[in-house]
């Protein structure tokens, strides 16, 4: 099975930059940015509207709680959102993949 996790991203420079630094230390197999989304949310009080860039990462169940921690470090709000979905089915080939793409040599030694 596979681990999908949602990310708002204050822009599309920060959701790249996330994305290239868990690839690297080949915590995700990969990463979709979708470059606008109108955001309308309610913060310290005020109703605020932005946009951000969304961020889907696709890692092993395995790896989740070491991308969420990743995430957390490397974003740039002090409280982002970072929601897994569940993935009800997934393609055998795609699985494959991304279990093969995490389970490497280089493994980071941290898990």
């Amino acid at each position: 099975m596979i681990s999908v996790l949602y990310v708002p991203c204050g822009n599309r420079t920060e959701a790249e930059s996330i994305s290239h630094k868990l690839l690297e230390e080949k915590l995700i197999a990969c990463a979709n940015i979708i470059p606008a989304a109108d955001s309308l949310y309610i913060w310290e009080g005020m109703l605020e509207q932005t946009q951000e860039s969304i961020l889907l990462v696709k890692t092993s169940p395995e790896y989740r709680g070491r991308v969420m921690q990743r995430i957390e470090e490397l974003h740039s709000y002090s409280c982002p959102c970072i929601l897994e979905w569940k993935v009800e089915a997934v393609n055998p080939g795609y699985a494959k993949w991304v279990h093969e793409s995490l389970h490497t040599e280089s493994k980071p030694e941290s898990l």
